[in-house]
């Protein structure tokens, strides 16, 4: 699930969704946006905010998959489903084989 932007709306349905796959005895850890607090409050659950390493960990993490999934953008026409599925997986496979 992604969403183009973050705000109180997104962020609620986004923890929502995690309080009914993990249940409500959870702790969540953000940045520290002040709708991710709003939407903790309101769904009854813990709030907490990691640190700045793990922050600057996090995001660069977040980079490196847009910068993967922005390289596979197809210039064939008429690109079908079938070809881009290959495309997204060829380069997930490839992403993997250079962690080795």
């Amino acid at each position: 699930m992604t969403f183009d932007v973050a705000n109180i709306l997104t962020s609620l349905i986004f923890i929502k969704r995690i309080k009914t796959i993990c249940g409500s005895n959870i702790i969540i850890l953000t940045d520290g946006a002040p709708y991710y607090k709003a939407s903790c409050r309101i769904l009854n659950l813990r709030h907490g905010v990691y640190s700045l390493e793990i922050r600057n960990l996090m995001e660069r993490i977040i980079q490196l998959r847009i910068d993967s999934y922005s390289i596979t953008t197809c210039i064939k026409d008429e690109c079908d489903e079938e070809h881009a599925e290959n495309l997204l997986n060829n380069n997930y496979n490839a992403e993997r084989n250079m962690d080795k």
